[in-house]
């Protein structure tokens, strides 16, 4: 947080604030339950957990919950993944029935199916913002998204022929290539004649050892 405070999340998903240098310890309201967190351009704090999300003044006093509207009712009520468009202020979610839009001041929300896939129930890993106010979604393990929002017009990437299997995340650089972690190491793609195309060598194999769980650039 930017005034020397730090959000912390405990296994049973309360919240806590520690200040520096003060070295004080104190929770948000026991009735907040999270597991993840993400800060605002204007210092509010969106904290994402069952069903839904809280939404925190920067002052911390007042909060209000979000509820996701598929998650409700379902088996699995957690957010996967989640992006916020600092131009339009759209939040959007990853849930296992769908990629969800909402707007942060009014609430509507907005689903989308997950065009060009067969298997509807994927694991969204990880949401970067694409060249044109286009959206990059990674599953677990069935290819590389591209959202236009404002269309709802989707395009799918194989990614059967890169390294690994299995992704857990992705970011991406100032030149808009794609950086992957992955069960078989780190690398950096690029996007070739409509193909994801193998862009550096693998990083991060060892001979015990080859899963690169995250990605971040400095």
């Amino acid at each position: 947080m930017a005034d020397q405070r730090l959000l912390l999340s405990d296994p049973q998903g309360r919240v806590w604030i520690w200040q520096q240098p003060s070295n004080r310890l104190s929770s948000l309201s026991a009735e907040i339950s999270a597991y993840t967190a993400r800060q605002l351009a204007d210092d509010r704090l969106l904290l994402f957990g069952k069903g839904g999300f809280y939404l925190v003044s920067a002052d911390l006093q007042h909060v209000r919950f979000q509820a996701i509207d598929i998650l409700q009712q379902q088996a699995f009520q957690s957010i996967n993944a989640h992006f916020v468009d600092p131009s339009t202020q759209l939040l959007y979610v990853a849930t296992y029935y769908g990629l969800v839009e909402v707007n942060l001041s009014t609430g509507a929300q907005r689903v989308f199916n997950l065009g060009g896939l067969k298997n509807q129930l994927v694991t969204i890993v990880n949401i970067m913002a694409a060249p044109q106010g286009k959206l990059w979604l990674l599953t677990r393990s069935d290819g590389l998204l591209q959202l236009e929002p404002e269309q709802a017009r989707w395009q799918h990437f194989a990614t059967d022929h890169l390294p690994g299997q299995t992704f857990f995340d992705f970011t991406t650089d100032a030149e808009s290539r794609l950086w992957f972690a992955s069960d078989q190491g780190a690398f950096r793609l690029q996007l070739v004649a409509g193909q994801l195309t193998l862009d550096s060598p693998v990083l991060g194999i060892t001979a015990n050892h080859s899963e690169v769980r995250s990605v971040h650039l400095s």
